[in-house]
């Protein structure tokens, strides 16, 4: 019987595992966006808001726009802008805004002179719609390291950039597409995008090429982009070719300077040796962005994160956290199982609330030393999934065992016993097992003869009335009903529930056997009836004690020569004239109280027995 509940938890278990690894392998979008919900919150919980010095952002927002000119401005003040920035000793330069038409030539010149002399860096946006979008806007002029290993590329359908002639002024074009999700949220950026046959980086790999003295694009593939950068390698990790962004600082971090106040000479900060993105904030211009962090933020924020955290040293490669997430996660659900097996529902629940909040730490650790964001929402599935699948599964086992206890006790047990053996979680209660009982076997003396001349009816409801007196003593003091044998009984104690006093508590129920007795024939007496009386016989020893019956007929009984001698002790009752005899082994709880009654032979064996009886007047 013990083997289907082990078959039913392997089974679960590996139910769970087959749909754990099918989880990891398809990534159903329901579970991405589960993942990318849990792993925003701990994005925007552990954002740092230290400041950033690596790079600052030139703001033309409301207040420029309002001060200086409308929108679109003049190129000759973009190239103004430029300039100014350029002789505070700035790095690097980029532009995230794109120009894709001619205005006045003197306005285009002012700017493309601007551009090339301070070797700036202009835009691209991708077209990642699949089929060819026929969307051609401006020139391309490939300004990509040919040296580069490329094995793996995203692909666009079509671009919008600046027109050629702006194009080849700038020192480098970078692209500004990140890929949404499916709720428009930027999470990923292509490191490089191919259009026909060559690569372009992102705006943040630009940059950073003009910001260090080396930076070699060294091998793309599907999983991860590395970089020499000044001697340093550096393995970024990538999901299916994008790279997650990282947003690990917080907006407040990132110095914000509003253009004006470059262009009217009223800034005091020291920009020297910084990098510079020349970007909008401002609503009409259409250039902000969802993101994990913030629901509405400026488009050059992203490319800002992308650009502090290449340059520093958090961004490595480390694709044996996902393994070691993956491992941690395997230990915690199989905890979780051995749990849900030995202790109760309440305290499952508990330990399952704790082993979520310990995977929740486990990711918010990982990305705090490595910055990776493991799938934290595919580990919480699969604990709940395990926690619910086995609890019900248990729940129907206990549901199964406990219906099959109360149907094996229910006649032997009385109730307050009988409900805390269906509360137990010992499944070892029914089994066969050598355990030691007191044992009370007690029978009316010559009924049998009594009856002979009685009604068949008024025997029948004379026997049951004994038999409910006699019943009744042993269920007040606990004990387990085996059989009624005629006018005998048999019961037992400390089987199945263990009960340290059960010598004393046999010996009591026999005493509540002689009281009982005693009321009755009080009352036959009145009725002008023959008195009745009983033997009791009570002894303790090892017997085994369980579910001993067949696949026809279950039976909870005792087995052994302890039980043979308790017999043979009601037998002698009958001889030395007494009601209770009790063994010596049963005697030594309270022997005291008890007064020998010598030794005796027991019918079928050889040694001789001390045994004890009670007086009447006594109570133990």
């Amino acid at each position: 019987m013990q083997f289907l509940p082990q078959l039913l938890r392997v089974s679960i278990w590996v139910i769970t595992a087959c749909i754990g690894v099918f989880l990891v392998l398809v990534s159903p979008q329901w579970l991405n966006q589960l993942n990318w919900f849990m792993q925003d919150q701990i994005v925007r919980q552990t954002a740092s808001d230290q400041p950033v010095d690596s790079v600052v952002l030139i703001d033309i927002d409301e207040e420029s726009i309002q001060l200086l000119s409308a929108w679109p401005w003049p190129r000759s003040l973009l190239a103004e802008l430029i300039e100014q920035l350029a002789q505070k000793q700035v790095k690097v330069i980029a532009l995230d805004m794109i120009f894709p038409d001619k205005t006045q030539f003197i306005e285009d010149e002012a700017l493309q002179k601007a551009l090339t002399k301070n070797r700036a860096i202009l835009p691209i946006i991708w077209d990642y719609r699949g089929s060819p979008s026929n969307l051609a806007v401006g020139g391309l002029p490939i300004h990509i390291n040919q040296q580069t290993e490329l094995g793996y590329c995203h692909k666009a359908s079509g671009y919008v950039t600046s027109y050629t002639e702006m194009n080849e002024s700038a020192s480098l074009l970078g692209h500004i597409s990140p890929v949404p999700d499916h709720q428009g949220i930027m999470r990923f950026m292509p490191p490089v995008v191919c259009w026909q046959g060559q690569p372009y980086p992102m705006l943040a790999l630009s940059m950073l090429d003009r910001y260090v003295e080396q930076l070699d694009i060294i091998k793309i593939t599907n999983h991860s982009l590395m970089l020499n950068i000044n001697g340093r390698i550096l393995d970024v990790s990538l999901e299916s070719g994008l790279w997650r962004i990282p947003y690990r600082y917080e907006m407040s971090s990132f110095t914000s300077i509003p253009a004006w106040q470059i262009l009217a000479g009223q800034l005091e900060m020291d920009l020297s040796g910084k990098a510079v993105i020349i970007g909008s904030s401002a609503v009409g211009l259409n250039d902000r962005v969802a993101t994990p962090s913030l629901p509405i933020a400026p488009g050059m924020l992203l490319h800002a994160q992308m650009f502090v955290d290449l340059l520093s040293d958090h961004s490595h490669n480390y694709p044996s956290a996902h393994w070691l997430y993956g491992v941690l996660v395997l230990l915690i659900t199989m905890m979780m199982a051995v749990i849900i097996v030995r202790f109760s529902i309440r305290i499952a629940v508990i330990w399952w609330l704790l082993l979520i909040m310990l995977e929740v730490w486990l990711a918010v650790f990982i990305y705090q030393i490595n910055g990776e964001l493991v799938a934290l929402a595919t580990g919480i599935v699969l604990l709940l999934l395990l926690f619910v699948s086995q609890s019900i599964m248990e729940w129907s086992l206990v549901k199964r065992q406990s219906y099959r206890i109360y149907q094996l006790f229910k006649d032997y047990l009385p109730d307050t016993v009988l409900s805390q053996l269906i509360k137990s979680t010992d499944e070892g209660l029914l089994i066969p097992q050598q355990k030691e009982v007191t044992v009370l076997f007690a029978d009316l003396v010559d009924f049998t003869r009594m009856t002979e001349t009685m009604p068949t009816a008024e025997a029948a409801a004379l026997t049951r009335q004994v038999l409910s007196l006699l019943t009744e003593a042993i269920h007040q003091t606990h004990g387990t009903l085996d059989k009624y044998m005629g006018d005998a009984v048999m019961a037992f104690w400390n089987a199945p529930l263990t009960q340290e006093n059960h010598r004393a508590l046999a010996i009591e129920s026999a005493l509540l056997m002689r009281e009982a007795m005693q009321t009755l024939n009080e009352q036959r007496g009145k009725d002008g009836k023959t008195p009745l009386a009983i033997h009791v016989g009570i002894n303790t020893g090892e017997a085994l004690v369980g579910d001993l019956g067949t696949e026809w007929r279950h039976a909870y009984t005792a087995l052994g020569d302890s039980i043979n001698v308790a017999q043979r002790l009601m037998m002698l009752a009958h001889t030395i004239g007494t009601d209770i005899v009790i063994g010596q082994a049963t005697a030594t709880c309270c022997s005291e109280k008890l007064l020998s009654y010598g030794q005796h032979k027991l019918s079928g064996r050889t040694q001789l027995e001390e045994v004890f009886v009670i007086p009447v007047t006594n109570k133990v």
